[in-house]
């Protein structure tokens, strides 16, 4: 027996599902979106530290 979990259907009842199932794998999906969470993280650390070099930039040359 395949491994499975369970969802809600639109009627609110409980189905278990078989992995197989899927067209792709909860880890597959689950991976995906830690990856575009991640890669949103980078974006916004690294326009906070462009943004912390320019005024400093500001500073040294008042």
């Amino acid at each position: 027996m395949a491994p499975c979990w369970h969802r809600r259907s639109a009627a609110g009842l409980r189905q278990t599902v078989e992995i197989a199932e899927c067209p792709l794998s909860l880890w597959e999906r689950a991976c995906s979106r830690r990856h575009r969470h991640i890669q949103h993280r980078r974006w916004l650390v690294h326009r906070f530290r462009e943004q912390a070099r320019s005024h400093r930039m500001c500073t040294l040359s008042n």
